[in-house]
């Protein structure tokens, strides 16, 4: 992986691009090659609003042309947080832009003294969580789409001093959660 261009920067969403976040996330989730009939229903389940925007801790990613190359967001989960969007556009994936969003929340976790975050990752994409830290919890969560993939559970810990821990005992996702993932 290359360092993460000088130019890319992390800032909270602008509306005026929304249309521009929710083409990230479909070539995103296009990219895994999944059947053409799963992206047809799962595609409408992450399509990003103002009132997701306003509801949610969200940021997109821009390079120097104030293009969008990433939009992530974090949800509340119950007792966790939840990692609900990562989608970084195709075209700059392995350029290090993936490890800067997470980062950035890793760091909003530790000013804020979460104490777990949670991720539903894409099944192609858990080896780039395990990479940061994400653990295992073996729990799964079947799709929102009838027949689509189960979404592994994935946990990482943090102390309010910043310093992660081991797992604990999770639980399934909040019943009152406003979370996309899982799509």
């Amino acid at each position: 992986m290359s360092a993460v261009p000088p130019s890319c920067s992390v800032r909270r969403p602008r509306a005026a691009n929304l249309a521009e976040i929710n083409r990230v996330i479909a070539a995103s989730k296009s990219h895994w090659d999944y059947p053409a009939t799963y992206l047809d229903a799962a595609l409408p389940l992450l399509v990003i609003d103002q009132s997701y925007l306003a509801g949610h801790l969200c940021f997109e990613i821009v390079d120097e042309t104030s293009s969008v190359v990433c939009f992530f967001a974090v949800a509340a989960d119950g007792d966790a947080q939840l990692l609900d969007h990562l989608w970084v556009r195709p075209d700059r994936l392995g350029q290090g832009i993936g490890r800067l969003a997470c980062e950035h929340v890793f760091s909003l976790a530790r000013r804020r003294g979460w104490k777990v975050l949670r991720v539903l990752p894409d099944p192609p994409a858990c080896g780039f969580y395990r990479k940061l830290g994400f653990e295992d919890t073996k729990l799964r969560v079947s799709s929102r789409v009838p027949d689509g993939p189960s979404f592994s559970v994935l946990e990482k810990h943090f102390e309010r001093d910043g310093k992660n821990v081991g797992a604990v005992r999770t639980r399934r996702r909040h019943p009152r959660s406003t979370a996309q993932s899982g799509a």
